[in-house]
């Protein structure tokens, strides 16, 4: 019985089917390369939120500070639009409307410490029209939980603006 090429093309992708990848199921979590970069959030709330154009960031720690700028875009919120169906593969739907906030996000690299943020707010003829002033720890980003690699580290900082 000798070497049948035959065979070969029907056991080789067979071999590297079994190979590759981890089998469903053996609790294993898929990493994938979704992306956290480190930085800080800006939510502008309030009712004169809308006259907000850009934040105007400078975080500071150990006697060293970072400036940044964040433009903000209209804030948006989920509305569940109920499933069809009480099964469980119903399928189910939500669309996003208005919040009344202004958000956005200036990357910095943040330290794993206290870091005092003061952000400006901006209207469109770049007044002042807000400041605030916060002392956080950024908090390590895990965007595929705490089995993977983590991201950046961030902070979120909340602006009101009366109206």
């Amino acid at each position: 019985m000798g070497f049948r090429p035959r065979s070969l093309l029907v056991v080789a992708p067979l071999a590297l089917l079994l190979g590759c990848g981890t089998a469903v199921g053996d609790g294993a979590q898929a990493c994938t390369e979704i992306g956290a970069p480190s930085g800080v959030g800006v939510v502008v709330d309030g009712a004169g939120a809308e006259r907000a154009n850009q934040v105007r960031l400078r975080a500071c720690w150990d006697g060293a500070c970072q400036r940044s700028v964040a433009g903000l875009t209209e804030g948006t919120r989920a509305v569940d639009e109920g499933c069809e169906g009480e099964d469980p593969d119903a399928v189910c739907s939500a669309r996003t409307e208005p919040d009344g906030t202004m958000t956005g996000f200036a990357e910095i690299d943040l330290p794993d410490a206290p870091v005092m943020v003061v952000a400006r707010v901006l209207d469109r003829t770049a007044r002042a029209i807000a400041v605030t002033r916060v002392s956080q720890t950024p908090a390590l980003v895990e965007p595929n939980g705490p089995s993977c690699p983590p991201g950046g580290r961030q902070l979120r900082v909340v602006v009101e603006i009366p109206g």
